[in-house]
């Protein structure tokens, strides 16, 4: 039998809870404002039968939407009473209005739901705040291997090997051009050019030191700066003034070209100035040091003779001295490791192809000579930074006395000032340099040559003159259609490996071999060279690529052990191998790497890769659609023709495309949109260095549709024109540019002279003259003409 008060209790607990539900908003805010005045509480709350009561030292009234009951104890305190919603300046609103067993339970519900919510926000309060997230654990870590620097003893390149053995090492490797711009991710580089869609310069290292390791090849010999003026790796703020400056974005690419050989037991020799080049060559150094350098025009001097006062130019040897002091000293942005204490670095080659031309080179009487005394002083230079790595000058290896003389390749090689033997004797060098190019010395018709230029050099090296090793620091051969460079790379292996095996453990002699030059798959030489990979490049699917893998398996196969000599520096080194997480290196993994100029991203060739921290993101280009990822970008024909319908040409009564040559008011170069067609991150810095360097194109091979499209994304209001360059593929955003018909002309076409090459021929036959640079201004067609117009 249900009994009444039951049914009654019931019923105001069903009434309760609708209310609870009604009334829950209220509650929350009441709960809100209770919290909200525990900043300095003295007394915890508590439940009581009238409410929840909060015993504060602040008062507060009505307009708080609290209810004040001051009968308290302590007159410097309040105590505040829950007792139902009460809007903000409208007092308490009775309880005792409600059914009674309604209040109770409504009040039993709501006074705990508040009480819950002040005890959280006080524990809260009170507690300590919980300590952040941890940082995600670090990679494993990896011990240190052991690691070893080549050193020269008893005439042989020796190397560390644990337990007290060394080992003779007979470096067989490869010689690379341009490989600083490319490790700094030069957008276009001007002899292996990145024609392989979104291939960047690093990229490209990475898949020649791979392929070079897949074969065997250890040994890496480069420029350790850049060759291309665009990308100069030095430079003066005050022309033949002020001191040079380096430029850190390009030097970063030689430390990532380091760090990446050091990752496959590549070694590398670095070679500190060429003779042959205008940047990073003595011509720039005299430059900075003041000298005249015009030359060979007019009534100028020789440039022979410009040339020759590198060697005595108090200033321009100074200048020198502070780039090879920087590179010794300087710590590897990517693995932290000092260069002058890391073995991966094989030596240091003070100059390519050092000559001497004009009278005054050489005393016939003593057989000293100026690039001899300038050798002398910068081995001793580079000796006293760095007593870990050996030290060699790249000769070509011509003589000026018997017997060497008789096998000079041809007569005038004895006016170059420099005699292989009188050179090398040189103490301070550690080992010896020649090349052997029988092609481009006129030496092809037989092999009878080779055979006696290298016998020649390995006697000589192991005479008791020299007592040192040798290499061959450069062999190569043009390309030929009719198997000719195969024929004569297997002479040049047949020869250095025999030599080699003759020389094995002497005192002195032939001890390894460089082919020039390494070329990978996605590069392309320029056009005039007639092939992909230039006039010496020689790719593994070339026939002669086998006789270079048979160089490095004979070399590696000539390794012999032996106990260690004493030399401190055949011990074992540790140098720091950063472990760091993906996205970050240097020596204490702070260093954000940028994916995208790495070419470590997998965004697709249609969208814009952008260098997030630690990161990157992947985003399709304008009339591309998708998530940005490798073939993830589709393109919307419709939509690109419709933008390229925004502009327009103007073109002469004989059917000319013209360009404007006048300039609105508001005229500027429009900077090139990062997400735009034909943008590449540039490090070394050459396209922010002008205005209207940073509105071109950073890729080869530019349509009129991809510049449009760069165009449109810069913004229809900022790009309202681009000049296309035709002839050389490439486009320059513009704004206000004026485009009424006296101001349109038609583009004077630019001329550049190249060799001219002939297949099968190793040398240019002559020059030719043909058009670079030509080109026609596109206008938005919406654009009004900009003021300032008017003819002039």
């Amino acid at each position: 039998m249900v009994r009444p008060w039951a049914l009654l209790g019931l019923l105001a607990l069903a009434c309760s809870l609708r209310a609870a539900r009604a009334q829950a908003g209220g509650m929350q805010a009441w709960a809100a404002d209770i919290a909200r005045l525990m900043g300095a509480d003295s007394m915890p709350a508590s439940n009581k039968p009238d409410g929840v009561v909060q015993t504060h030292t602040q008062p507060a009234g009505p307009a708080d939407g609290l209810l004040v009951d001051d009968q308290t104890k302590q007159a410097s305190q309040y105590q505040y009473v829950w007792q139902g919603p009460v809007s903000a300046g409208s007092g308490s609103l009775p309880i005792v209005q409600k059914h009674p067993y309604a209040v109770l339970a409504l009040e039993t519900i709501g006074f705990l739901h508040v009480a819950k919510m002040i005890e959280e926000r006080r524990q809260e309060r009170l507690s300590p705040p919980p300590p952040p997230s941890p940082p995600p654990p670090p990679p494993p870590f990896v011990p240190p291997t052991p690691e070893y620097f080549v050193q020269v003893a008893d005439g042989n390149f020796i190397v560390g090997a644990g337990d007290g053995t060394c080992s003779h090492i007979y470096p067989a490797g490869f010689n690379k051009f341009e490989f600083v711009e490319a490790g700094a991710a030069a957008p276009i580089l001007y002899d292996a050019r990145l024609t392989e869609p979104g291939l960047t310069g690093p990229a490209v290292v990475r898949h020649m030191l791979d392929q070079a390791a897949e074969s065997k090849l250890s040994l890496l010999r480069m420029n350790a700066f850049a060759v291309d003026l665009f990308y100069t790796v030095l430079s003066q703020a005050v022309p033949g003034e002020s001191d040079p400056v380096a430029n850190e974005g390009v030097l970063r690419g030689l430390d990532y070209v380091l760090a990446e050989a050091q990752k496959r037991g590549i070694r590398v020799l670095l070679v500190l100035t060429d003779y042959n080049v205008n940047s990073g060559g003595p011509l720039q150094y005299l430059q900075f040091a003041g000298v005249d350098t015009r030359c060979g025009y007019d009534s100028f001097p020789s440039c022979a003779s410009v040339l020759a006062q590198f060697y005595t130019d108090a200033k321009a040897r100074q200048y020198f001295k502070q780039y090879a002091q920087l590179l010794i000293t300087r710590r590897n942005t990517v693995n932290g490791r000092l260069y002058n204490e890391d073995p991966t670095i094989f030596g240091w080659d003070l100059m390519n192809e050092p000559r001497c031309e004009v009278e005054g080179c050489v005393d016939p009487e003593t057989r000293a000579s100026l690039i001899g005394a300038w050798v002398d002083e910068m081995a001793s230079f580079v000796h006293s930074l760095d007593s870990s790595h050996l030290v060699t000058v790249g000769l070509d290896g011509f003589y000026l006395y018997p017997p060497g003389l008789a096998t000079n390749p041809f007569s005038v090689a004895a006016d170059y000032g420099s005699d292989f033997v009188e050179i090398s004797q040189n103490s301070k060098l550690d080992f010896a340099e020649f090349n052997v190019y029988p092609d481009l010395w006129n030496q092809a018709s037989s092999f009878d040559w080779l055979d006696a230029w290298i016998q020649q050099h390995s006697d000589d090296a192991r005479s008791a003159q020299l007592a040192k090793p040798a290499i061959v620091k450069e062999f190569g051969m043009a390309p030929y259609t009719d198997g000719k460079r195969e024929l004569f790379y297997t002479a040049m292996v047949d020869k250095q490996l025999s030599t080699l095996a003759a020389d094995r453990d002497a005192v002195g002699g032939l001890k390894g071999g460089l082919y020039f030059q390494g070329w990978t798959e996605g590069t392309t030489s320029v056009w005039y060279t007639l092939d992909p990979a230039g006039r010496t490049g020689v790719l593994p699917s070339d026939p002669a690529y086998a006789q270079v893998q048979r160089l490095a398996a004979g070399a590696q196969a000539l390794g012999s052990s032996l106990p260690c000599p004493d030399n401190l520096r055949l011990a074992p080194v540790f140098p720091p191998v950063p472990n760091c997480p993906a996205g970050f290196e240097g020596a204490s993994c702070d260093v954000d790497v940028d994916e995208c100029a790495r070419g470590l991203d997998d965004c697709d060739v249609n969208a814009a890769c952008i260098n997030t921290v630690g990161s990157f993101t992947c985003q399709c280009r304008l009339t591309y659609s998708g998530s940005g990822r490798t073939g993830d970008c589709a393109a919307d024909p419709a939509a690109q023709a419709a933008v390229f319908a925004l502009f327009r040409t103007y073109a002469d009564g004989d059917g000319n495309l013209l360009r404007s040559n006048k300039q609105g008011d508001g005229f500027a170069f429009v900077p090139y949109p990062p997400t735009a067609p034909g943008w590449n991150p540039d490090p070394t810095g050459y396209y922010t260095s002008t205005p209207q360097l940073a509105a071109s194109s950073r890729r080869l091979n530019m349509t009129a549709l991809e510049c449009g499209l760069a165009c449109q994304t810069a913004g229809e209001s900022e790009c309202t024109s681009f000049f296309y360059n035709e002839a050389a593929q490439s486009c320059i955003l513009k704004k206000d540019e004026c485009f009424n018909e006296p101001n349109l002309v038609l583009d004077t076409a630019a001329f550049c002279t190249y060799p001219l090459f002939e297949e099968n021929v190793p040398l240019p036959v002559g020059d030719q003259t043909v058009v670079c640079g030509f080109g026609y201004t596109y206008f938005r067609s919406s654009t009004p003409l900009p003021a300032g117009c008017v003819p002039t």
